[in-house]
């Protein structure tokens, strides 16, 4: 497979590094988070696929501990249900069943690798009971994605979209 290096920065102050290897289909296998610039403590989350299907996540601290196994739920191609073995809330996953899903969208969002690739663009999601977040997407005359809006509460952040080439 492959290794991807992102290092994140504040104003030239180290953030956190990602070390991420993908296998044969450009899906994440192992993601290293550091978390100081000395690599001495870091966190890594460990992906079992069933063909492109993320099915789960062992999270594993520098001693070796798993500390979170985090399950997958798929339905009709998109991952709904993610569920804990530590206590935490479930998260579950709504989406626009006419709109395919579109990796650019995905990777504006801060996601720099590929875990899960649903069937359909996300429309809202929920941490346990509550609803977190709502999308909404406009589209140009080839259905292109455009611009999407994320609304968390009464605060939407928009990303706009531009394209380069005729696709």
């Amino acid at each position: 497979g492959n290794t991807t290096n992102i290092l994140q920065t504040n104003n030239g102050v180290f953030r956190t590094k990602w070390i991420v290897e993908v296998n044969s289909k450009g899906l994440a296998e192992k993601i290293r988070n550091e978390h100081n610039a000395a690599g001495t403590d870091w966190t890594d989350m460990l992906h079992t696929y069933n063909g492109d299907q993320l099915q789960k996540i062992a999270t594993v601290n520098k001693s070796g501990v798993v500390t979170r196994i985090s399950s997958f739920t798929w339905e009709d191609g998109n991952p709904v249900l993610i569920s804990y073995n530590n206590g935490d809330p479930a998260i579950r996953y709504e989406y626009y069943k006419d709109k395919p899903f579109d990796p650019k969208v995905f990777l504006v969002e801060g996601n720099y690798w590929d875990v899960a690739r649903p069937k359909n663009l996300l429309k809202n999601m929920y941490y346990g009971d509550e609803l977190n977040w709502q999308k909404t997407y406009e589209f140009d005359s080839k259905g292109r994605v455009i611009a999407q809006t994320e609304k968390t509460g009464s605060s939407p952040t928009t990303y706009l979209y531009t394209y380069d080439c005729d696709r």
